[in-house]
């Protein structure tokens, strides 16, 4: 058995398994799911007190996990500078209903295969795959955390009907893969991509890979409801010298399992559902942050409220470089309303902070473009809105 640190999960950027990139993996758990079938029928005998449930049947089965990351933006494996992000990008959001190959090893020795079939991955400078299948790995969730002093951490829901195992990976002799054996490590023993790209000890000084909690600025932003939306623009903040303390936000895709009677075992399809955005954040300011109900200057009031979705969106921005000008990659919600803000009397060494709860809502429209957007938007890597495709 394998140390946990010899695990390692691989991310395909094209086709069914090529062009691998470097992850920088916390940690993954994606593992069989059984669902028996219980039959409501009951045995009993003379004998016997009471009557017992006595059959079940084997349902279908599939694979559901996660997979936890240090977040990137920098180089991949093979140099391609942002591919973690737009993978990310793609495989959550923009084409969701699509899967993409992946592969897990818990030890460095068992390899699952999650794997796409045939085709390639639509989307900028590609194709949409040729057929689709039950292959591969699909997202039914994202979430961006961090805070002071902490990384940009993500968590990825992983949905898959099929994969292929092998032990070892590519039928080497188990040595290759012991632990005692074991000279430069199992990835760069099994990797064909330079590992040192990737910087994850940020040798070059640029703090990108992985990214600290201080390279993000995260805020809730008033914009003009009546006026045009364009994505990742500039809005108001509700007040100058609010800071942020710590944020994050999730995006459940919401799968849905197709299972059907075709004398198979396994579902038929992974069929995505809404999206279902929530978020947080901590703000502070010297004075006290603002209420949403009230507003910063407490002329509002219950019944005409200071915070309403019209008109507030939450943006994350995530500085790329260390030159200038600056670049930024982001994450936004478009439209949000309160769920909830947390006010509460601190400890007597700790600052009085304000944590608001936020709902992301769908349907805010693009300017003139005629189209809806969704609850969440991520940037490419180069800091551009990627238009949903009508025809995909």
């Amino acid at each position: 058995m394998g140390m946990g640190y010899q695990g390692f999960v691989r991310i395909y950027r094209s086709g069914p398994a090529s062009n691998p990139a470097v992850l920088l993996a916390t940690g993954a758990s994606v593992n069989q799911a059984y669902t028996p079938l219980p039959s409501n029928s009951v045995f009993g005998s003379g004998w016997y007190n009471a009557a017992d449930a006595a059959h079940y049947a084997d349902g279908s089965l599939h694979y559901e996990g996660s997979v936890d990351i240090d977040l990137e933006i920098g180089e991949d494996g093979g140099g391609n500078v942002g591919t973690i992000w737009d993978y990310l990008m793609k495989w959550a959001i923009n084409e969701r209903a699509y899967p993409r190959s992946m592969d897990i090893s818990p030890d460095g020795s068992r390899m699952y295969q999650y794997r796409i079939q045939s085709g390639t991955y639509f989307g900028k400078g590609s194709t949409k795959p040729t057929e689709y299948d039950a292959f591969g790995a699909w997202c039914s969730e994202i979430s961006f955390t961090t805070g002071t002093d902490s990384l940009v951490t993500s968590s990825l829901g992983v949905m898959a009907l099929n994969r292929e195992e092998s032990d070892p990976d590519g039928n080497r002799n188990f040595s290759d893969f012991e632990y005692i054996e074991q000279i430069r490590g199992v990835i760069l023993n099994d990797y064909t991509a330079s590992f040192a790209p990737t910087n994850p000890l940020n040798p070059d000084c640029e703090n990108i890979n992985p990214i600290p909690f201080w390279r993000t600025n995260a805020q809730i932003l008033q914009i003009d409801c009546d006026a045009d939306y364009v994505p990742f623009a500039d809005g108001t903040p509700p007040q100058t010298n609010l800071e942020t303390i710590d944020w994050n936000v999730s995006d459940a895709n919401n799968p849905f399992l197709l299972q059907t009677c075709d004398g198979n075992r396994q579902p038929a399809a992974v069929l995505m559902g809404p999206h279902n955005v929530s978020g947080s954040t901590t703000q502070y300011h010297p004075q006290g942050p603002f209420d949403p109900i009230l507003g910063p200057d407490g002329t509002y009031t219950i019944t005409s409220p200071y915070f309403c979705a019209c008109d507030f969106k939450f943006r994350v921005q995530i500085r790329t470089n260390n030159t200038s000008p600056a670049t930024y990659v982001y994450i936004e919600l478009p439209a949000i309303y309160m769920e909830s803000d947390t006010f509460d009397i601190p400890g007597q060494d700790t600052p009085t902070f304000r944590a608001y709860n936020m709902r992301g809502l769908g349907g805010r429209e693009k300017g003139s473009d005629d189209y809806a957007m969704p609850p969440m938007i991520m940037s490419d890597s180069d800091g551009n809105f990627v238009a949903p495709d009508a025809n995909p």
